[in-house]
């Protein structure tokens, strides 16, 4: 887990960079840490944890829209 001062820069800092951002990862612990991470502090941008990357790519395109 990154220190308080690295979450402080990552929050202020992925606006500037991203709009959307969609995390693809295998099912089962790293998905579910992501899914804990998102909940415990809500991201600056719109941004979502998929296990299939068709799936991702799609929500992105509707988000983006």
């Amino acid at each position: 887990m990154p220190d308080k001062e690295t979450q402080k820069f990552s929050r202020e800092m992925l606006p500037e960079i991203y709009t959307t951002m969609a995390v693809v990862s295998n099912p089962g612990l790293s998905r579910f840490i992501m899914n804990l991470l998102f909940s415990m502090s809500k991201p600056p941008i719109s941004m979502k944890s998929f296990t299939d990357a068709e799936k991702a790519k799609k929500w992105m395109r509707k988000v983006k829209n």
